[in-house]
């Protein structure tokens, strides 16, 4: 794939979440979705060649499926962590 890695969040239809999850989940692009509580209701990891083509996949594709009320996509800026950051236990 590519080298842009995005998280989006997605906002479905009451009680279609588990379609809206499979149907994320047969773009090629998507390595995984979930659903998830909170203001939206599944999360997906989307990795693309680079912005534009992860701009397209979420406006063509994943807010064309049947049931997608709204998205927010968080892209990847920085995919590794210092090696300074630690985790709170």
């Amino acid at each position: 794939m590519g080298n842009q890695i995005g998280y989006v969040c997605i906002m479905s239809e009451l009680e279609k979440e588990k379609e809206v999850v499979e149907a994320t989940k047969a773009i090629r692009e998507v390595e995984g979705a979930w659903v998830v509580y909170g203001n939206y209701d599944i999360i997906a990891k989307v990795t693309a060649r680079d912005l534009k083509a992860l701009n397209n996949i979420v406006q063509n594709q994943i807010r064309q499926i049947p049931n997608v009320r709204a998205t927010l996509t968080f892209p990847v800026v920085e995919s590794e962590l210092s090696s300074s950051f630690k985790a709170i236990p």
